[in-house]
Order: structure tokens, then sequence, then C-alpha cells
């Protein structure tokens, strides 16, 4: 989903877009694929954006996330955002742990049946 589509549809469910809004919704769209950390977000959102609060950033994402946007979850002790809504596994490098995405149909419906849900993030580390 775009950064267009997500104001759009803020406006729409009633929430107010600020500017802080905006920028943290860009900055999100630009990590897509890379599962930030929000540390790691707030660090270039300061770059931009001086009167950028913790805080501002965080009830955000809380908002962001029940609104059905995007995810949490925790990797390394750190807390990641994931914005790729299809249904996947993450595979997280233990040494880098960089995070990539697994679209695999036949792995998901297999994961599906060990665990039992319909929509679930699984972090599987690689060694």
């Amino acid at each position: 989903m775009i950064k267009c589509d997500i104001l759009e549809k803020l406006r729409e469910r009633g929430h107010r877009v600020t500017p802080q809004r905006v920028e943290i919704i860009k900055e999100l769209c630009r990590h897509y694929e890379r599962h930030p950390s929000i540390n790691q977000i707030y660090r270039n959102l300061r770059r931009k954006m001086k009167i950028m609060s913790f805080s501002t950033l965080y009830t955000t994402i809380i908002m962001l996330e029940k609104e059905g946007f995007l995810r949490t979850f925790d990797c390394a002790g750190e807390t990641r955002i994931e914005m790729n809504m299809k249904e996947h596994i993450n595979i997280v490098h233990e040494k880098t742990k960089k995070i990539e995405d697994v679209e695999n149909e036949l792995i998901v419906k297999e994961m599906k049946k060990i665990v039992g849900r319909k929509k679930f993030i699984i972090n599987v580390i690689v060694y």
C-alpha cells in the first residue's frame, strides 16, 4: 500500500493527518521491505524534523497497527515494523539480523496447520 492510500484512508476513518504523521508514513514506506526498528525510524525522522518526539512516533505506529496498515514484532530485542500485510514468513539471519519475507503459499499453508491460526507472523532464525 502506498503512502497516499494510507493518508487517504486515515482521513476517511476520521484520523488527523498532521505533518508529523505524513513524515512518519513517508519514512515507513521508504523502508517497506526492510523491517526497520522503531528506533531506526525515530533516528531518521529526527534528522529531518527536530520537533519529532518518540511519543508521537510510537502513538502513530500503534494507531497504524490498529487500523491494519502495519504490524509490530520483536526481533533481537527490538520492536520491528512489518508493512507487508500479505501472508508470509519472516526469516532472520542470525548474525546480521537482516529480515527477509518469504511469500510461499505452500510453506504458509503448512505453517497454518502447525500454528492453527489464520494470520500470523513467524520469525525463523537462519544459522
